[in-house]
């Protein structure tokens, strides 16, 4: 048994173009194979299907089914089977071709038990005792063909395609035919007629190769949505004080959205992240982000940039009105000194205070009102000011002098320079015609250096120009106890009410002196007049006769 079967196993692998088949694989046209019993010279008759063989165990078997018909007792018998198309010998029991026949089958089915055998084409002799075998004919072409590609497509609803686009995916090849990709047809559609609308679609396709045999392909067609919808809007950066707040809602409510295929609306806009909120008062450009989603899952994002900038000038404090004597010093630095700045953002600027316009400095010893204009500025350029009147102040009390041995008296807090005792020469005409060559001098001053000290000192100012001219002027300076506020309130003179009426008769008096006093120099004017005309007239008649004679 074992040897048949390496035999049959040897013929099969040799054999050119085996097909392994079933009892259901079987194609064949009319009168293929003619059965003839060659020893009773008698044909058993045709088979335009299959042959089934019977061999035996027993000597009371062996038979023969021609297309499935009733057995035919061969026992003893030696049948040739005439053959006009590809025949396969198969042991349906062990699933295997014995071999293929274009010619002829012999079968020899002997009397007794040990006889069954089977021969093709002449070939050797092939024991089939107790076998059941099949003799096949080859089919023209039974094999389908295949359909090979695709069979999920997907397609966005904002891109239609044809379903010949799909199709063009397809590939049809048949073993015998070969390449029929142009036979593949439609057998059902249901994707035209949807192919803007969303959905999953079913789509039948179908080849059939020259021997009839037919495949189908089953794919289906996905309508997808794949474009994300479109946010619109100002994208210019805004800008907003680090002071204010920026209004998110009230921009978010200016987007407008547009979708391929869904309705959105404004309300489909939200805020995805928002990194402005948290830094509103910390100067910086910040981000932010608006999104929509559409029901296909289609997700879409707006940027809008927010500039928090530092538009608030820094802020001075100090003092905005200064009262200072005339003849005390006060420099703008000084004044300077008492101001700060502090800006909000940047901090301490008190550093960076300059001054814009300076109306007080050359003015500090004359009497009015002087403004001083400074400025800070951040980094920024936000700029401030801030302006201090200056009101300088004569707290010089009046001086009492006497011409030529001058005596000044002044309180330890009033102050007199050399230059405010010339100015007093000046004034009181002591020092007359003073130009560009005059020159002082003081020959002697016990004052300077004992300004606020009380005591009596000697002053001698030298007085001399390029003309030769010199003068020399003594004074006392005399300095008593100060008041404690720098202030001096002048009282009025106290008059008892007879001293009033003394005054009044005085003054009457006086009046009416001043009046007679005026009529007399009048005569005495008119008599000098006359006088001096008599005078003239004599010297030119004198004149005249001493000419003449």
């Amino acid at each position: 048994m074992k040897k048949i079967f390496s035999f049959l196993l040897m013929v099969f692998t040799a054999s050119v173009g085996l097909l392994a088949v079933t009892t259901q694989n079987v194609y064949a046209t009319s009168s293929l194979m003619t059965v003839y019993d060659t020893e009773n010279e008698v044909t058993l008759g045709t088979a335009s299907n299959q042959i089934e063989v019977h061999a035996f165990y027993f000597a009371s078997e062996g038979q023969l089914s021609l297309d499935s018909g009733a057995p035919i007792d061969v026992k003893g018998s030696l049948i040739e089977i005439s053959v006009n198309a590809q025949t396969y010998v198969y042991l349906p029991e062990d699933d295997i071709t014995l071999g293929v026949a274009t010619n002829s089958i012999v079968l020899n089915i002997g009397y007794y038990a040990s006889e069954a055998q089977i021969s093709l084409d002449g070939g050797a002799p092939i024991d089939i005792k107790g076998y059941y075998v099949k003799l096949l004919f080859a089919p023209n072409d039974t094999t389908r063909p295949t359909i090979s590609g695709e069979e999920n497509f997907a397609t966005s609803v904002n891109d239609l395609r044809p379903l010949s686009f799909f199709q063009g995916f397809l590939y049809a090849y048949d073993e015998t035919d070969g390449d029929i990709t142009d036979s593949i047809v439609v057998v059902t559609d249901n994707y035209t007629a949807n192919m803007s609308t969303l959905g999953r679609y079913e789509v039948t396709f179908a080849v059939e190769d020259s021997a009839g045999n037919l495949t189908e392909l089953v794919a289906y067609i996905n309508v997808v949505d794949i474009t994300a919808p479109v946010i619109s809007g100002n994208t210019n950066v805004a800008e907003v004080s680090y002071t204010q707040t920026y209004n998110i809602s009230t921009f978010r409510s200016t987007l407008t959205i547009t979708d391929n295929y869904h309705n959105l609306t404004n309300s489909n806009i939200v805020v995805e992240t928002d990194n402005y909120t948290s830094n509103k008062t910390v100067p910086g450009t910040y981000s932010i982000v608006f999104s929509a989603t559409d029901p296909s899952g289609n997700k879409t994002t707006f940027t809008k940039q927010v500039k928090v900038i530092d538009d608030i000038a820094p802020v001075f404090s100090g003092t905005t009105l200064i009262t200072k004597p005339s003849n005390s010093i006060l420099t703008v630095a000084n004044i300077q000194s008492q101001l700060s700045a502090v800006d909000a953002i940047e901090g301490n600027k008190t550093a960076q205070i300059t001054v814009q316009s300076d109306g007080f400095t050359g003015n500090g010893n004359r009497v009015g009102s002087y403004d001083i204009v400074f400025q800070v500025q951040d980094s920024k350029g936000n700029k401030s000011t801030h302006t201090v009147r200056v009101n300088v102040v004569d707290n010089i009390a009046p001086i009492i002098y006497i011409k030529d041995n001058v005596s000044i008296v002044l309180k330890a807090n009033e102050v007199l320079t050399r230059e405010q005792i010339i100015q007093i020469l000046q004034v009181t005409e002591q020092i007359q015609s003073v130009n560009q060559t005059t020159v002082f001098s003081f020959d002697i001053d016990e004052y300077s250096g004992n300004e606020n000290t009380v005591g009596l000192y000697m002053m001698s100012v030298r007085v001399s120009n390029v003309s030769g001219n010199e003068s020399v002027h003594n004074m006392m300076i005399n300095v008593v106890e100060g008041d404690s506020e720098d202030d001096i309130t002048v009282e009025e003179p106290h008059y008892e009410w007879y001293e009033h009426v003394w005054n009044f008769f005085v003054a009457t008096f006086n009046f009416i002196v001043n009046i007679f006093v005026s009529i007399w120099n009048f005569f005495v004017g008119i008599w000098n007049w006359v006088v001096g005309l008599f005078q003239a007239s004599e010297e030119v008649a004198f004149a005249y006769f001493v000419r003449r004679y």
